[in-house]
């Protein structure tokens, strides 16, 4: 998953939910991406199967 904003990109694995790379993001705001990842990962991965299956 990419989450970006402005010249600012990260990327998370989902399974299980990682950061896998990112750019221009602060430590602060890397560490509250990961919380709402890791607290929403069901919600996305259930959003990505229907976006991809369908």
């Amino acid at each position: 998953m990419h989450i970006q904003r402005d010249r600012m990109l990260a990327k998370f694995w989902l399974e299980p939910p990682i950061l896998a790379s990112s750019t221009r993001f602060s430590p602060q705001e890397l560490r509250k991406l990961e919380r709402l990842v890791e607290e929403n990962c069901i919600v996305l991965l259930e959003a990505w199967d229907g976006y991809f299956s369908g």
